[in-house]
């Protein structure tokens, strides 16, 4: 197992995400991962619930199914694919068959929150989607060479996901504390509008004082009638 090989399959399971049949089902994938973890940066006082954790789990159920009917679609043997295929054929039920035990799990809430957390995160259920989608498509022969790749692979896929959660959480605080600046500069300017009229008022009531003490000289016709507009 020489550096060069392994490069060499790295390469080439990477290439599979350019196929429009591995980006159909990878794009989707990765967009709902980098939203989640963009939403849980945002808003970090949130966790995640049970109900995300059985909508996460689903994935894996939707994901083998599309990858059992890819591999019956391979060539005209249909359901004998199943066999000719076999390790194709099981990483599939593999998966298929984790989709459902964590859909128990956690639909009737069997694991500690603080596993299910991690279990079924999205990062977690969508990597090993995607390295069974990347090892289904493949159409070379699975060796450990192979599988030394695709675990170099998720190694990377989850540093390189889990660190941009920094620059994200760095962002959204820059973003909160502006505006807080803007609601603050908001908050100032209203005031300052409100303190400018009650000025405007008592510049008013002093002008009505100083008609009131005008009075005294007018008519008592003029002065009345003075008397009834100001009230």
């Amino acid at each position: 197992m020489t550096g060069e090989l392994i490069l060499d399959y790295i390469l080439h399971y990477l290439s599979l995400t350019l196929q429009s049949d591995v980006l159909w089902d990878i794009a989707p994938m990765i967009v709902a991962t980098i939203f989640e973890i963009a939403y849980f940066q945002m808003y970090d006082k949130e966790k995640p619930g049970w109900e995300d954790y059985y909508s996460t789990s689903l994935v894996l159920v939707f994901v083998s199914a599309s990858l059992l009917r890819y591999i019956y679609n391979l060539d005209a043997s249909g359901a004998y694919n199943f066999i000719h295929y076999q390790y194709k054929s099981l990483a599939t039920v593999f998966i298929l068959f984790l989709g459902f035990v964590l859909i128990k799990f956690n639909f009737e809430h069997l694991l500690p929150e603080r596993y299910a957390l991690y279990v079924s995160s999205p990062l977690t259920i969508n990597l090993i989607a995607f390295v069974v989608i990347l090892f289904v498509h493949s159409d070379r022969v699975f060796n450990g060479t192979g599988f030394f790749a695709l675990l170099i692979i998720v190694a990377f896929l989850s540093l390189v996901l889990n660190s941009i959660k920094i620059p994200m959480h760095k962002l959204f605080i820059f973003l909160k504390k502006e505006k807080q600046k803007e609601e603050v500069a908001s908050v100032k300017e209203i005031k300052f509008e409100i303190d400018e009229m009650r000025r405007k008022i008592v510049e008013k009531k002093n002008s009505l004082k100083f008609i009131k003490k005008k009075d005294v000289d007018k008519p008592k016709s003029l002065a009345k009638k003075i008397r009834k507009l100001i009230r």
